[in-house]
């Protein structure tokens, strides 16, 4: 059926059109749908209980143990962020296990806005108790 570089281009396509219907199953919003406006913030990427090569981005000195998705929310809503949560969207590098994700309004930049959602999660979590 296919003989030689057909093949080849054959195989390629088919990776990347398996590669596009993952992405959407997996992150159903993309960076297309808000560019400029919004910041995708996966709870991994505050995590301390999480390397920097499984997602996190912040220092663990001020990263926060597993944050839920609601504390995500609370924070971005309290620093005027205006997020957007999505619950069924996978984390690529966790899929198994992701919680969801929080778009937020890029006030500033992206490693800025994690550190003030981390500091925040972090305050409220030591007025609780």
């Amino acid at each position: 059926m296919f003989s030689g570089s057909g093949l080849a281009a054959f195989r390629r396509r088919l990776q990347s059109e398996v590669y596009t219907l993952y992405m959407v199953w997996c992150c159903p919003l993309t960076k297309r749908d808000y560019k400029g406006e919004k910041v995708t913030v996966w709870p991994e990427y505050i995590d301390a209980t999480r390397p920097r090569r499984l997602g996190r981005k912040i220092s663990l000195r001020e990263a926060v143990k597993k944050p839920s998705l609601e504390e995500v929310r609370r924070a971005a809503e309290e620093l005027g962020l205006d997020p957007i949560v999505e619950e069924d969207v996978k984390y690529p590098r966790n899929w198994m296990y992701s919680k969801g994700v929080v778009m937020v309004s890029k006030a500033k930049p992206k490693t800025v806005l994690l550190r003030d959602i981390a500091r925040r999660i972090r305050e409220r979590r030591a007025r609780k108790g």
